[in-house]
């Protein structure tokens, strides 16, 4: 232990760093939404001793999650629940945090321009997704303002990730707008001192069983499209989950169900829209009024008519949950970058949407299944051989579909795990 203690700090940080995961010049927003483990590892390094607390600081205050465990139950809440929840509460760690931010400000550390991304949680959410292990039955979080209040500390910010929670259906929040106008307009006088900020990831729970049963509300479409408003005209990267209707059995979200919402004018910088479920205003303004878009990643679209909705026959790089025998990708006169994750619905044809693949085409990437089958290899081998671009052939292996691929095309089919391809690592210049 001494000799660890009397490390240099940089090596200490370098240490600390490949405990956490970092990924030099990466956010990964999915483990920034699932920080416990790291957020208790660096904690506990921070208070070794002194010379271990600056880097492991550094480190931990890095990217920030708050709201994802807590043990503090109120119990006077609790005796007013007739069924004895245990709501838990992230407020105080909430409040400890802007306290701490401001102690170094005060103190001239170098540690807020070092926070490069935080995720916080509004509203309620449930806390089994989280640690089953915390005895409480949901957790409420800090208000609006309070969140923008830890944000505004931040000065490095670049990437800002928040979940929109639920409300329980007799909380009179439930029946309004999550943000007031004066919560809006503080977001918007924060952004003006965060330069380096132009990265959002919006959440919104989508577990039904949960809202069906246990009387909550979900937030409404207008509250995801409101915050995004406020920051549109900044934003080059649009990360969104947000709850589609016909995950209930519905039919996509339409302008009618986002009445009352901050509209969405424009996004004059956008280069990259990630979507896991969106809204309509939010696609039908990439679509029109998004210059700069370059790629798409459509994890949930279905078809290419689905694509179109939000992606304009200029994009460069695509994404597409799958494609069926009938679409034709001829229109993308730009495209580079196509990766379809699901090849089922075509398996069983002569693939005559791979014969609509477009001649500006650098980089394919497809299911392992695509090409297992001698026939449907040939099939493939067939069609990007007339793609004069074309660099490189991706088949992408998933636990649950093995398969051996056939190497029949002119290229080398390079081979990778899903969890390879799949890791969603944002680039902190995007």
């Amino acid at each position: 232990m001494s000799s660890a203690i009397t490390l240099p700090p940089e090596v200490l940080l370098l240490v600390f760093e490949n405990a956490d995961g970092y990924i030099p010049g990466f956010i990964d927003p999915d483990a920034l939404r699932c920080a416990s483990e790291r957020n208790a590892t660096l904690a506990a390094c921070a208070v070794v001793c002194k010379s271990w607390a600056a880097p492991a600081q550094m480190t931990l205050f890095r990217d920030i999650t708050l709201g994802i465990t807590t043990d503090n139950v109120d119990e006077e809440e609790v005796a007013h629940h007739a069924d004895n929840e245990r709501p838990g509460s992230t407020t105080p760690a909430l409040t400890s945090l802007v306290r701490t931010l401001e102690e170094f400000r005060d103190n001239g550390s170098k540690i807020p321009h070092n926070i490069r991304a935080v995720h916080f949680y509004i509203g309620e959410t449930d806390m089994l997704n989280f640690n089953p292990d915390f005895e409480v039955d949901y957790v409420i979080h800090g208000s609006p303002a309070a969140v923008f209040r830890a944000i505004a500390l931040c000065p490095g910010l670049v990437h800002l990730s928040i979940t929109l929670g639920l409300y329980h259906e007799d909380d009179d929040r439930s029946a309004a707008p999550m943000f007031s106008a004066e919560d809006i307009a503080m977001l918007k006088g924060i952004a003006g001192d965060l330069p380096n900020l132009r990265q959002l990831s919006l959440q919104m729970p989508n577990d039904t069983d949960l809202v069906m049963h246990s009387g909550y509300c979900f937030t409404s479409y207008e509250s995801a499209n409101t915050i995004i408003a406020a920051l549109s005209d900044r934003i080059t990267l649009l990360d969104v989950s947000i709850r589609r209707a016909d995950d209930v059995g519905g039919d996509w979200p339409s302008d009618d169900d986002e009445a009352g919402g901050g509209a969405i004018d424009a996004f004059p910088k956008l280069h990259t829209f990630r979507s896991a479920g969106d809204t309509y205003n939010i696609r039908t303004t990439i679509l029109r009024h998004a210059p700069c878009l370059r790629r798409a990643v459509l994890f949930p679209y279905r078809s290419l008519a689905e694509a179109k909705r939000v992606a304009p026959d200029s994009i460069q790089e695509l994404t597409i949950g799958s494609l069926r025998e009938e679409d034709d990708l001829s229109s993308f006169g730009e495209l580079e970058a196509l990766e379809i994750l699901d090849f089922v619905r075509v398996t069983k044809t002569d693939l005559p949407v791979l014969k609509t693949l477009p001649r500006t085409l650098r980089k394919l990437i497809l299911p392992a299944t695509a090409l297992e089958v001698d026939s449907m290899a040939q099939k493939v081998a067939e069609a990007v051989r007339g793609l004069p671009n074309l660099e490189s052939i991706t088949a992408v292996q998933v636990p649950w579909a093995q398969a051996v691929v056939k190497q029949v095309c002119h290229l080398p089919v390079h081979i990778v795990p899903h969890t390879q391809q799949w890791q969603r690592l944002i680039p902190c210049t995007e």
